[in-house]
């Protein structure tokens, strides 16, 4: 019987994204493994006194990232090592866990030029064969002429395998989920919507330093009250609302405060909120459930107890999970945003793209997305939803 075949891809892997993929399946594929291992690094010997993030949130990332890939598996054995991370004992381990397997090493076109600096060189190119992807923009020559050097001092037989593919940044990627920008087309969409689920690269770090510049006491607050994961949809619906308010013509402060206000009573329980309702001479009565009650009463909070008196800001607060007929341009931007916001996810992708063309539609639209979602699950619509879902649909054509 043929011997196991395979292949392994180390790195940081913050984030995982479709080069280190391009690169595992054309290795795959060329070499006929029977398995790839994508083993994230522990304390890689490069990266010294740099950050690298979290061993856990990296190996969740890379899981999600093979997910579903025919032969492809995840290996922790060197986050479970203490220490250095270095190649030589990843390998040795693997070869004592799979005795007599045929080990193929993957290593960029760029990492070949350090390669004579790795620990027990000699003892390394023994354990496996190693597959050099040239990656688009390096210089094949250089990359051929260092090949053969090594083959010939070392007698080993390093391979070079031509990969067409995106050249991608890991470092380029972090800085852009940093700020918001959408992953799309450069990381698998289940790593996207973990990065911006649980605020991986501080998303959205420039919005929130923003808000603490202008609005210190209510982004403080509301870091302090909330979940991270609701603060990290609120800067997300900041993101989202201010990006509408561009689109639309509306005042970009006015988009941005509301968006940052509108979730601030969602820390509260259902009889806090029917205190704070009483307190300010509010009747909630009719609305069921938290989800409905936190945006009347987080716009008596955002007035009450943050200041804010411009009454556009506090309806848009007001109205943002039920909506209503003739809804002002900032009412409309908040719903909408809302729901389109980036940590989101992938699901929101088709309302995204109605927002960018028709407001007046993509509120209609959120509102019988929120219908679906209630109906799936058991749930009745509000009332109010039904009446401002008949009032869209009968103005647009």
């Amino acid at each position: 019987m043929r011997s196991l075949r395979i292949g392994c891809l180390g790195g940081t892997f913050d984030p995982p994204h479709f080069g280190h993929l391009a690169a595992a399946k054309a290795v795959f594929y060329e070499y006929e493994l029977h398995k790839m291992l994508m083993i994230p690094a522990g304390a890689p010997p490069h990266k010294h006194g740099q950050t690298v993030t979290d061993s856990s949130v990296r190996l969740e990332m890379t899981r999600l990232a093979v997910g579903g890939l025919q032969g492809f598996e995840v290996s922790d054995i060197e986050l479970m090592r203490e220490g250095k991370s270095y190649t030589v004992d990843t390998l040795r381990e693997i070869g004592s866990l799979h005795p007599g397997a045929k080990i193929f090493f993957i290593i960029g076109a760029d990492m070949l030029l350090y390669l004579r600096k790795w620990k027990d060189l000699a003892d390394l190119l023994k354990l496996a064969v190693f597959v050099v992807v040239n990656r688009p923009g390096c210089d094949s020559a250089a990359v051929v002429s260092e090949i053969d050097a090594i083959n010939a001092e070392y007698g080993s037989g390093i391979r070079l395998l031509t990969v067409q593919g995106v050249d991608l940044s890991s470092t380029a990627l972090r800085a852009a989920a940093a700020e918001g920008s959408p992953l799309d087309f450069l990381v698998p969409d289940a790593v996207s919507e973990y990065i911006h689920k649980n605020g991986v690269y501080g998303m959205f770090n420039k919005i929130e330093k923003e808000a603490r510049e202008k609005y210190s006491y209510i982004a403080d607050e509301l870091k302090r009250t909330l979940s991270p994961k609701r603060f990290n949809h609120t800067l997300g619906t900041v993101y989202a609302a201010v990006r509408l308010a561009g689109l639309y013509g509306a005042e970009r402060e006015k988009c941005f405060l509301s968006a940052l206000v509108h979730d601030c009573a969602k820390c509260y329980t259902i009889d806090e909120l029917d205190e704070l309702a009483e307190k300010y001479g509010e009747n909630t009565s009719s609305l069921e459930g938290s989800e409905l009650k936190h945006a009347p009463v987080g716009a008596l909070l955002a007035e009450h107890s943050f200041g804010i008196k411009d009454r556009e800001v506090l309806d848009a607060v007001r109205h943002h999970t039920l909506g209503k007929a003739g809804m002002n341009i900032y009412e409309k931007i908040l719903f909408v945003a809302d729901s389109t916001e980036p940590t989101r996810g992938e699901h929101a992708e088709a309302l995204r793209v109605v927002a960018s063309e028709n407001i007046d539609k993509a509120v209609l639209f959120c509102l019988r997305s929120k219908l679906s979602f209630a109906r799936a699950r058991g749930k009745q619509i509000n009332e109010a939803s039904y009446k401002t879902m008949e009032y869209y649909g009968n103005i647009l054509p």
